[in-house]
């Protein structure tokens, strides 16, 4: 990973070059010089943010995920939300968008990017359907 793309991923992923830094066990210089390309980044540390970006987790989230005991659900209740929402931006449409509590960052079907408080009016939270009981559906047939 380059200092370009190492840089890019970090802010994508709402972390600074010392909050990195500390995630990882290093010094902050460190990150610091893993951003400027003073030093390279070290392949684990790499290869642990790739996957951070493609699994949509952020540290915070794994590290909630890691703190909960097992058999417990994933993440926390309120962790990630799905809430109505209106981009700010021309032609935009209500839609429901995937809401990451802790970032407060919301993530819009057909998008990439996670737009942030500032870039949509956010309306009602959206709350999954109860699970349906088969033996009352029979029973009712």
């Amino acid at each position: 990973m380059t200092a370009d793309e190492f840089k890019a991923a970090i802010n994508a992923l709402g972390y600074s070059q010392v909050s990195i830094s500390r995630l990882f066990g290093v010094n902050d210089r460190t990150g610091r010089r893993w951003a400027s390309g003073e030093v390279p980044l070290p392949e684990a540390a790499s290869t642990c943010i790739k996957l951070m970006l493609m699994s949509g987790l952020t540290p915070e989230v794994m590290a909630k995920i890691a703190s909960n005991r097992v058999g417990r659900e994933f993440g926390q209740p309120d962790e990630i939300q799905y809430r109505w929402v209106l981009p700010k931006y021309a032609g935009a449409e209500w839609t429901v968008a995937r809401h990451f509590y802790t970032r407060q960052t919301f993530l819009v079907p057909g998008s990439a990017t996670e737009l942030k408080f500032s870039e949509v009016h956010f309306g009602p939270r959206v709350y999954p359907p109860k699970p349906i009981d088969a033996e009352s559906v029979r029973a009712n047939d």
